[in-house]
């Protein structure tokens, strides 16, 4: 009997909610979980009890179970239940019986009536409601308000398919950005922002699903490629620094302020000490604009010397909270994109007048290291000061004097960096020089450049700048200054390295696990893989708005012996650089991994150098020396950490990091 939910039902048609109204089918499997039925088109639909609308058990439905599901569908599109339902909207008895609703509906007797009937008053739409064996016409007042959703819901559907096909319009060409409604305007709005983010909206899914139903690949790069294809986004798009809202040009008011500052540098030169007689010099990248240190030697009567690293004093010349200030917070560092350069503050200041320029004066705050004859540093101070450069040399040029000449100032100052160094390595410090690759755009075409981060010029620049974070640390900690300290737990297991292991990647990679993310805190700490007590930043205030905002706690305390910052100011406002700052490295990370791919996918069938990194079965990685890339590959056969091998690149996509070898 229809509707008679019995407890066995194989062999028996039953009819369940499912798709967009219902299905019915033979049940040809039971269990405690629920049953299965087949369905006409030879697919087996799993449902619960729960599911169930009505059962039909007689000879006729279940011997050609296919031919009674269509009778049914038939009778489901015929009956009209609206007659019925007035007439008994006003019977004082309430509910009734299924035989009474179908007397009202005419001449219906069949079993295929009686399951349809149970049908509709059981999906949406219904006019009635069950009470157990009874049914019960809805009053005319919630009908009024379910036809009202309805009309409006199908309002909302016909605008959405008109969206659509505008969409489909410029997609084919045929519209313009700006010939579309406000309405398909919004639709094109969520799908750019589908491109931008890897989880899109509910909205976007929707549009994509109508647009591209048979693309299987994920929202935001169906909807990338498609507006790429539009002309509205480049191929090469960083969607890194769109989703960070990254902007490359100043506001008005921030370029008005920073030329006000700029201008009122050159009355500050006047009270501060010229520092003369030492010859300073700037080592940097060939396309460094932003020079923020520089480094000098001043000799001594007994063998000794003094080493000056000058930093640009930013502090002085940007106030905290104007309106260059709160632009450089916001925007945490310089971007070394390798497509362009986003600075952190306005150009007339990070390239004019608080950058170190050649021949010209400009403030800085000295630190000083004063070594002995043996070259062991013995003292360290810092003051304010105003200097000019008397050249700027590349890495390259300073290695090269370096290999020529052992007698100079560069070779004197290497060997106090050297003793630096070792002092840090009996601490403990770790030390790695992976192969690193600078990546550059230019016109469209990539360069990859190698970078020898072990030259002796490299490590000299570094080492002084890892000085003076050491030195002003243990200042401030001394004279209980609210600092920000970097600090590190040590490894989780002990590494034994050399320089020589130090270079070799596969080293590098087995032990860079072992050591512990550095984090940031107000009590002065060990910083094991640099192997110092108490270490902060200050090298970089041109480019780091960490830097800056300690450089202010410095110079506050050298001018003023109090701290600009509070403990609690401080640790927000470097909280928030950090933040911005980490964002900043896996955007650009994220870039110059796309960009080393374009220039791989470039490469044509010349074999590409790699390193095996890890040996162990279907977890081979190799580095692609070239690039700079660590990829998993699949080899023919067995190969071993540490060998070199000559590769074929195949398939290589750039966008999902992909690359076939």
């Amino acid at each position: 009997m229809a509707g008679s939910f019995s407890d066995n039902l194989l062999g028996k048609v039953a009819f369940v909610r499912g798709g967009s109204n219902f299905e019915g089918g033979l049940v040809v499997d039971e269990s405690r979980k629920g049953f299965s039925i087949a369905l006409a088109d030879g697919q087996r639909l799993k449902a619960q009890t729960g599911q169930l609308l009505a059962v039909e058990e007689s000879r006729a439905a279940c011997s050609a179970p296919d031919s009674f599901v269509a009778m049914v569908r038939d009778r489901v599109e015929a009956l009209d239940l609206r007659i019925a339902w007035e007439l008994l909207l006003d019977d004082t008895e309430g509910a009734v019986p299924l035989d009474d609703i179908l007397a009202l509906c005419g001449d219906l007797a069949s079993a295929a009536d009686r399951v349809a009937l149970l049908i509709l008053l059981e999906t949406g739409g219904a006019l009635f409601k069950r009470k157990g064996e009874l049914f019960a016409p809805l009053s005319a007042r919630i009908i009024a308000e379910r036809e009202e959703q309805e009309a409006r819901a199908r309002h909302k559907l016909s605008q959405f398919q008109a969206q659509v096909e505008e969409l489909r319009r410029l997609s084919d060409g045929e519209l313009k950005v700006d010939q579309l409604t406000a309405e398909a305007r919004a639709g094109l709005l969520a799908i750019q922002q589908c491109a931008f983010v890897e989880e899109p909206t509910p909205a976007a899914s929707r549009f994509l699903a109508e647009l591209f139903p048979d693309n299987q690949q994920s929202a935001h790069v169906v909807a990338f490629d498609w507006l790429v294809r539009l002309g509205l986004l480049d191929e090469h798009e960083d969607l890194f620094l769109r989703r960070m809202d990254v902007r490359e040009e100043f506001p008005a008011a921030v370029e008005e302020n920073a030329q006000e500052l700029a201008e009122k540098l050159a009355g500050k030169l006047d009270s501060r000490p010229l520092l003369e007689g030492i010859e300073f010099v700037a080592i940097d990248d060939d396309e460094t604009a932003e020079v923020d240190d520089a480094i000098g030697l001043e000799r001594l009567p007994d063998g000794g010397c003094r080493v000056h690293v000058v930093i640009c004093d930013v502090a002085s010349g940007v106030p905290r909270d104007c309106l260059v200030d709160r632009e450089a917070a916001s925007r945490g560092t310089t971007i070394y994109h390798p497509t362009r350069r986003i600075l952190m503050l306005p150009k007339v200041l990070a390239e004019g007048a608080l950058s170190l320029v050649v021949g010209e004066a400009r403030l800085v705050l000295d630190h000083v290291f004063s070594v002995d004859a043996k070259g062991r540093v013995y003292d360290f101070a810092v003051r304010p000061a105003k200097v000019s450069l008397n050249r700027r040399m590349t890495y390259e040029e300073a290695d090269a004097e370096l290999a020529e000449r052992r007698d100079g100032d560069l070779a004197t100052l290497q060997a106090v960096a050297d003793g630096l160094f070792n002092e840090r390595i009996a601490q403990g410090a770790i030390h790695f020089y992976p192969l690193e690759v600078k990546i550059r755009v230019e016109e469209g075409e990539v360069s990859v450049k190698a970078i020898d981060n072990f030259s002796s010029s490299r490590r000299l620049v570094s080492e002084f700048m890892v000085a003076c974070g050491g030195a002003v640390g243990r200042m401030l900690a001394e004279q209980m200054v609210p600092a920000i300290f970097r600090r590190q737990v040590a490894p989780s297991e002990p590494i034994e390295w050399d320089e020589e292991s130090a270079r070799d990647p596969v080293f590098i990679l087995e032990n860079v696990r072992k050591l512990k993310r550095a984090d940031i805190s107000l009590q002065a700490d060990r910083h094991h893989a640099l192997g110092l007590m108490a270490y902060t930043q200050v090298t970089s205030p041109l480019r780091r708005y960490g830097d800056l905002l300690m450089q202010r706690q410095l110079h506050s305390y050298l001018i003023r012996r109090v701290a600009e910052y509070g403990d609690g100011e401080l640790l927000k406002l470097m909280s928030v650089a950090d933040q911005v700052s980490l964002q900043v490295r896996k955007a650009v990370g994220a870039a110059e991994r796309y960009w080393a791919l374009v220039a791989l996918s470039r490469r044509g069938d010349e074999p590409v150098e790699a390193i095996v990194l890890d040996d162990r079965p279907r977890r081979e990685q190799v580095l692609l020396v070239e690039y700079g890339l660590q990829r998993k590959f699949f080899p023919q056969g067995p190969v071993h950490s540490g060998e070199r091998l000559l590769l074929r690149v195949g398939k290589v996509n750039p966008r999902t990091e992909s690359v076939v070898l």
